[in-house]
């Protein structure tokens, strides 16, 4: 494993859980098929992160569950700041939507990134 990223996992797992908060009926109304696929690759990305987490030694370990925790963190602070700003669904949709373009190119190209080190 000591050539392996697991960044792009974080990152994939990053824009799931933004595609989730997106899809939520407070967000974007009558969503359940994007809450439904995202939910599932979310979860499956978290158990694959605790599975590598549990390989790990000391020091990666520590940096890799700091990563989980930013990305939580991100994802609450989003939510957060949305929910609380934003009153009208069109405005939520829209910011969220954008973040969710960001993350996904981040998403895609994180693996071209890192399959180059």
């Amino acid at each position: 494993m000591e050539h392996f990223s697991v960044v792009p996992y974080f990152a994939t797992l990053l824009n799931c859980m933004l595609w989730v908060l997106y899809g939520m009926p407070f967000v974007k109304p009558n969503s359940t098929l994007l809450i439904t696929i995202n939910g599932a690759v979310t979860v499956t990305e978290l158990i694959y992160i605790i599975i590598y987490l549990l390989y790990l030694d000391g020091s990666r370990w520590i940096k890799a569950l700091l990563l989980l925790f930013t990305d939580i963190a991100f994802i609450t602070v989003v939510a957060a700041i949305v929910l609380s700003i934003f009153k009208l669904h069109e405005r939520r949709t829209l910011l969220i939507g954008i973040l969710c373009i960001i993350f996904s190119i981040i998403t895609y190209a994180s693996p071209l990134y890192y399959g180059t080190l």
